[in-house]
């Protein structure tokens, strides 16, 4: 049986992912299979706030880049701060 890896649970903070993720809904992330690099387009993943120290986002992998450049887009761009 695989190993499920270490897991950490999530809370979603506003409708930047609205419709695919509300405002209070629940995540779990599986810590070990977050990796940078096996990030591929359209996953949904977790980041560090470009400018929000200590404050981690959930957001759409746009595109990747040379250099594994990630960029990074909400669902809603009505309340995303993309």
């Amino acid at each position: 049986m695989p190993h499920p890896g270490r897991r950490r649970r999530y809370r979603v903070a506003g409708d930047s992912m609205y419709p695919l993720l509300r405002d209070g809904a629940e995540i779990v992330v599986d810590l070990d299979a977050y990796a940078a690099s096996s990030q591929q387009v359209d996953d949904i993943v977790l980041a560090r706030h470009p400018f929000v120290r200590d404050t981690e986002i959930v957001k759409r992998v746009l595109r990747i880049e040379e250099g594994d450049r990630v960029f990074l887009v909400g669902e809603d761009p009505v309340e995303s701060s993309d």
